[in-house]
């Protein structure tokens, strides 16, 4: 009885091989895509000036 509630029914039909490399690409597209982020955005923040002008919000403390 034991045996047939730990059977796994699920309709998994795949192997065990193929979570590995299938992890393995997700991890390295993700990686991918974060330097591609990391270096849009500091071409972004070179475009920012070094200091903004204050505003009129700030002095009306």
């Amino acid at each position: 009885m034991l045996q047939f509630l730990a059977d796994n029914n699920f309709g998994d039909t795949r192997g065990p091989g193929l979570a590995g490399p299938l992890a393995l690409l997700l991890i390295v597209l993700l990686g991918v895509a974060t330097f591609f982020l990391y270096r849009s955005m500091n071409r972004h923040l070179r475009k920012l000036p070094d200091r903004f002008p204050p505003s009129p919000h700030d002095n009306a403390r």
